[in-house]
C-alpha cells in the first residue's frame, strides 16, 4: 500500500469510527406516562425534555395539571376550552394537513388541537432556543410551574413514574 493510500485508509477508518461512536450512543428519549408522551434530547445520558403532549387533557382520566401564561394567568386543565383559550389570547392556526383536528389554537410554545369543541391534544414545546416567553405547566395546586426543557425528575414530579421509556437515535 502506498503512503497516500495508507493515509486515506486510516482517515476513512477514523471517520467511520467517529461516526459510529456518535451513532451508537442514544440521543433521544421517548417517555409515556398515562396520557402523556414526552420527548427529550439525551446528552451524556441526561434527559432534557423539549416537548410534552397530553392526549385528551380535559378527560377525567387525564393527569391533574394547570398551565401558567406569561402574563401570570393560571388556567386549570378543566377550563381548557376553545372560548377560554381564545379569550386568554391564543390565536387560530390553520393547517391543511391535520385532518383529524377541526381547529388549533397556538401561542407561547403551546398548541391546542380541537375536534369540534373537544380538546383532543395539548402540545407544549421548549421556546428557550427561539426566545420569547413560554407557557409553564404545573400541578393542579398551582404552587410551582415548570418551563421546558424539563429534567427527568421534573417530568416525574409533574406526571408520575413512566409506564414506558425508550432511548433511540436521531440521525
Amino acid at each position: 500500500m502506498t503512503s497516500r493510500s495508507h493515509q486515506l485508509a486510516v482517515l476513512g477508518f477514523c471517520l467511520l469510527a467517529l461516526g459510529l461512536g456518535g451513532c451508537l450512543a442514544p440521543n433521544l428519549r421517548y417517555t409515556d406516562i398515562g396520557q402523556v408522551t414526552a420527548r427529550a434530547h439525551l446528552r451524556k445520558g441526561v434527559a432534557s425534555y423539549y416537548e410534552i403532549e397530553i392526549s385528551r387533557p380535559t378527560d377525567a382520566s387525564a393527569p391533574q395539571f394547570s398551565i401558567q401564561l406569561p402574563s401570570g394567568q393560571i388556567i386549570q386543565r378543566t377550563s381548557l376550552t376553545y372560548d377560554a383559550l381564545k379569550q386568554a389570547g391564543f390565536r387560530d392556526f390553520h393547517r391543511d394537513y391535520q385532518r383529524q383536528y377541526s381547529h388549533e389554537l397556538t401561542g407561547h410554545g403551546v398548541s391546542f388541537h380541537f375536534s369540534d369543541d373537544m380538546l383532543m391534544l395539548l402540545r407544549l414545546g421548549d421556546v428557550s432556543r427561539i426566545g420569547g416567553d413560554g407557557v409553564g405547566i404545573g400541578r393542579d395546586d398551582g404552587k410551582h410551574f415548570y418551563l421546558l426543557p424539563l429534567s427527568q425528575e421534573d417530568l416525574e414530579a409533574l406526571f408520575g413514574h413512566p409506564n414506558k421509556m425508550s432511548d433511540g437515535h436521531y440521525w
